[in-house]
């Protein structure tokens, strides 16, 4: 099943809530800042992934975005830029900068 590369950044706003979804999302990708992930994810894996974080998250007061980046072999996913001191990521897929 094709993977597709997923970024997901989320604003939690109670301590609580926000170590329960730090602690979902290692399992998941790999960290990118505090609460940003890339994750490449099957669709049956986003779905997992999308029903974990609205169990964890209080809908009324917290958000989660997730981008679709693409295929990560592909030539045309999104490439993100980093600035300052880059995070370890995987070595297949898109490169980051």
């Amino acid at each position: 099943m094709e993977r597709r590369r997923y970024l997901v950044a989320y604003d939690i706003t109670n301590d609580r809530r926000l170590r329960e979804v730090y602690r979902e999302m290692l399992g998941w990708g790999t960290r990118l800042q505090y609460s940003v992930y890339l994750c490449d994810l099957t669709r049956p894996e986003l779905i997992k992934l999308r029903r974990k974080l609205l169990e964890l998250i209080d809908r009324d007061d917290d958000s989660v975005a997730i981008f679709d980046l693409g295929v990560p072999a592909s030539s045309r996913a999104v490439v993100p830029e980093i600035l300052g001191r880059p995070p370890t990521l995987p070595r297949q897929g898109p490169a980051i900068y």
